[in-house]
């Protein structure tokens, strides 16, 4: 399998409104004083891991609806279109990563979105993790010491 992506990952300053202030908000520092957001004391690559998943989402989306108007990626988190996402990054990624970007989709959806029952991205996730198998056999790259 390929290691390309066929959907474009939307940078930040791309994404729709709402959806670039909900980001903001969840990796919002403070001060001592004040709260922050859910995702501010992730390290700052898995904050990037987790925008590029919620990006490649929104890329998705500009394909597969192109007509969605810039509502929020959020308003369109459906069954049928979390499945249609799934099946394109199936045809290009091994299980793992496909379980990955479902699973970083999921957090930043439950992060950014309160009022909306979306357990079944989670449902997704949790099934394509436990259905994936690695890509290759890596029990067999270690060499005896004797071949050594």
């Amino acid at each position: 399998m390929s290691a390309k992506l066929p959907i474009r990952c939307l940078p930040l300053a791309e994404w729709p409104g709402a959806d670039r202030e909900a980001w903001k908000e969840a990796v919002r520092s403070v001060d001592l004083l004040d709260t922050p957001g859910p995702l501010a004391n992730l390290p700052k690559d898995k904050q990037r891991v987790l925008q590029t998943a919620y990006g490649r989402w929104l890329g998705f989306l500009g394909d597969a609806l192109p007509a969605h108007n810039g509502l929020s990626g959020l308003d369109l988190v459906t069954k049928n279109a979390l499945l249609a996402f799934i099946k394109v990054l199936k045809a290009s990624l091994v299980p793992h990563t496909v379980a990955g970007y479902i699973t970083d989709l999921d957090r930043v959806a439950r992060t950014m979105q309160t009022d909306r029952d979306l357990a079944f991205v989670s449902h997704a996730a949790t099934h394509l993790r436990r259905g994936a198998r690695p890509a290759k056999d890596k029990r067999q790259r270690p060499k005896p010491t004797q071949e050594l």
